[in-house]
């Protein structure tokens, strides 16, 4: 027993000095990434086959950290692959992330955002299942950076706030440094440069506790940013130069190229160009040594702008060139399309305006293209999801009578097992049955009610989506179209095949635009803005001639215009179903629509001339009746139904609205 007791507490001492060692080379890495690589490849060239995969985990993530500061891509590539397979062989979560995250910083410098933003996410999966609050504050910074590329400032806010409240939480300084980095770059986004500048100032001090030059560097540079837009430009200058000088020392190449870019951006704000190409080629030629597709295509784009400045169009289109084949390389088809718009003004800056044109027709495509694939995306994502949800709506609601058909069974059994007691058990059953029925009625109210609440938010979102889709979008093929008709007008004359092409680029615009109109009117009609009366007239028109079955409309001159929205959305959508259902099954002719109102009371049917059906045959599944059941019972009403076989259908819903429900009699 004492040899065993010694064994584990042996055991405790290695794994906290282990662990303290992997601290101490982690601060090393913060300020002297040189010599903390040679401490890392000394350690694994040391280690044993006998030698733990717990051992050689992090300390493979650590050496491809490294490799990436010291511009070591290839090297960290594989480190951090093959850290991730000793990670996911041993459910090693802190290992998974860690390696996971490298990747994400690798290929992103590759100009792969998409997988890079794939990879951030999977690291940031395993977080419930770790405890390294520098690791974890680490994670969720770079979720912030993955947030803010694809515009989601109010995710990106959040998550910054959560990686602030675990950072506080634990107090390790590391978790801190990358809390207020976040805050830092959040406030920035929102224009809040007060406070941007107050945690990129916490961010320094908490650096120099750690201490990490590598942090006091990012706070510099961030601070020499921020600096820029509200003090002399002096004070932003002289940051900027720190932190340059402390990334030289440092020996991080991709930092200073980083930092480099940042100083010539200043530097172009302040029109002294020179500098800012002195700046710009430095870290050009950085990344012609240490290939990296996103930091190259931006230094080229931006020394590119700066000769555009300087009126030397030939190196401008010689940098924008390169450019354009870096940009060809990675996946993000907005770095192809900003490539293009200034290949286009430098083209019409020589005077090349044919050119200028073609590539401003490129861009334009790729945009537009762009655009609507996203709003199609956008719309058939919606749409699925309230599928889905209603569909697990309804396997719920399978599953609970399951439950409860199970429970009547077994109470069944009981009463034949136990027929002595068959007045007690009766009495307990009666009790039982009156309290699932009370059961059954709560939990049935409060589905209806879940119901309700959906419905309505689906409504709403579907305002919304049709709204963005039609301010937004219209706005800006509209707007292209003017452009183009504008562009019709002044190249008729000069090249008949400009002239064509400028009227093929009409026509395509004028698809695009009719396709939106459409998604736009069958995701939420702009009729239904304009009144009851105004909708049902326009679905019956649409009904009319879509379907060649005539429609006549028969409203009482005492409905009024205006309604709530509840109101006047629910008898839209059932005269929609029901218009629908005639369509697909009853062979009418005609259809005629009723809607009178009467103290309040409104009365609603739609008839048709149709082949009718018996009642009794009605499916089960029928979910076009069950919604519009729905809908009645949202509004506090009544739906029926009456039909016989070769003397049509009438479907009637009957309604009272409060008087405060009327926006205009």
């Amino acid at each position: 027993m004492l040899i065993v007791a010694a064994l584990l507490v042996a055991g405790r001492v290695l794994a906290a000095s282990t662990d303290n060692s992997l601290y101490n080379l982690r601060i090393m890495a913060e300020n002297d990434p040189v010599a903390a690589y040679r401490e890392v490849k000394q350690l694994r060239a040391e280690l044993t086959d006998s030698t733990t995969d717990s051992t050689q985990i992090p300390l493979l993530n650590l050496q491809a950290r490294l490799e990436f500061l010291l511009a070591d891509s290839v090297q960290a590539e594989q480190h951090s692959n093959q850290a991730l397979m000793l990670a996911t062989q041993r459910s090693d979560a802190i290992g998974q992330a860690d390696a996971l995250l490298n990747l994400a910083k690798i290929v992103l410098g590759q100009g792969r955002l998409e997988l890079s933003t794939e990879l951030t996410f999977r690291s940031a999966a395993l977080l419930s299942k770790m405890d390294d609050p520098a690791l974890t504050a680490e994670i969720m910074f770079w979720q912030v950076l993955a947030y803010r590329r694809r515009g989601r400032e109010q995710e990106a806010v959040t998550m910054a706030l959560q990686a602030m409240e675990i950072a506080a939480q634990s107090e390790n300084l590391l978790a801190l440094a990358f809390a207020y980095r976040g805050l830092s770059l959040s406030y920035e986004q929102s224009y809040h440069n007060t406070e941007s500048l107050a945690y990129s100032q916490l961010m320094l001090r908490t650096a120099e506790q750690i201490p990490s030059r590598l942090f006091e560097a990012y706070s510099l540079q961030d601070l020499a940013t921020r600096a820029g837009t509200s003090t002399a430009f002096s004070v932003a200058e002289t940051l900027m130069q720190q932190a340059i000088g402390l990334y030289r020392q440092l020996h991080t190449p991709f930092s200073l190229s980083i930092g480099l870019l940042s100083q010539a951006r200043m530097y172009t704000d302040q029109q002294r160009y020179a500098q800012s190409l002195d700046a710009l080629t430095e870290a050009i030629s950085i990344y012609q040594q240490y290939p990296a597709a996103l930091g190259y295509w931006y230094a080229l784009i931006a020394r590119s702008n700066v000769y555009v400045q300087l009126q030397e169009f030939d190196k401008a289109e010689k940098d924008a060139r390169l450019a354009l084949a870096t940009a060809q390389q990675m996946d993000d088809i907005m770095f192809h399309s900003q490539n293009l718009d200034l290949l286009a003004t430098i083209a019409a800056a020589k005077s090349d305006y044919a050119a200028a044109y073609t590539l401003r027709v490129q861009s334009s495509e790729l945009i537009n293209s762009h655009k609507l694939q996203m709003a199609q995306h956008n719309v058939s994502e919606a749409v699925s999801g309230y599928e889905q949800e209603r569909q697990q709506r309804y396997i719920d609601s399978l599953n609970q009578q399951n439950l409860q058909q199970s429970q009547q069974i077994k109470q069944k059994q009981l009463q034949q097992s136990w027929l002595v007691t068959l007045l007690v058990g009766s009495l307990l059953l009666l009790l039982l049955t009156v309290y699932f029925l009370r059961r059954l009625g709560q939990v049935n109210l409060q589905l209806r009610g879940l119901a309700a609440r959906l419905e309505t938010a689906r409504e709403e979102e579907r305002k919304q989506i049709a709204r963005d889709l039609h301010d937004d979008m219209g706005q800006y093929l509209t707007a292209l179209r003017l452009d183009i008709s504008g562009m019709d007008v002044l190249c008729a004359d000069q090249s008949p095949v400009v002239a064509q092409r400028i009227r093929a680029l009409k026509a395509l615009v004028d698809k695009a635009i009719s396709i939106m109109r459409s998604i736009v009117t069958s995701i939420r009609p702009a009729p239904l803005e304009m009144g009851v009366i105004f909708a049902l007239e326009w679905l019956a028109e649409e009904f009319s001639n879509t379907s060649g079955i005539s429609c006549q409309l028969d409203i009482s001159p005492d409905v009024p215009e205006l309604v709530s929205d509840k109101y006047m959305t629910a008898v839209f959508r059932v005269v929609q179903e029901s218009l629908t259902n005639i369509v697909k099954h009853a062979e009418a002719t005609h259809v005629i629509i009723r809607l009178s109102v009467s103290y309040r009371k409104f009365f609603l049917s739609i008839a048709d001339n149709g082949k009718g059906f018996n009642l009794n045959e009605i499916k089960q599944n029928c979910y076009g009746l069950t919604g519009m059941r729905e809908r009645a019972y949202m509004l506090g009403g009544e739906l029926t139904l009456r039909s016989r076989v070769n003397d049509g259908t009438e479907i009637g819903l009957t309604f009272r609205i409060a008087e405060d429900e009327v926006i205009n009699d």
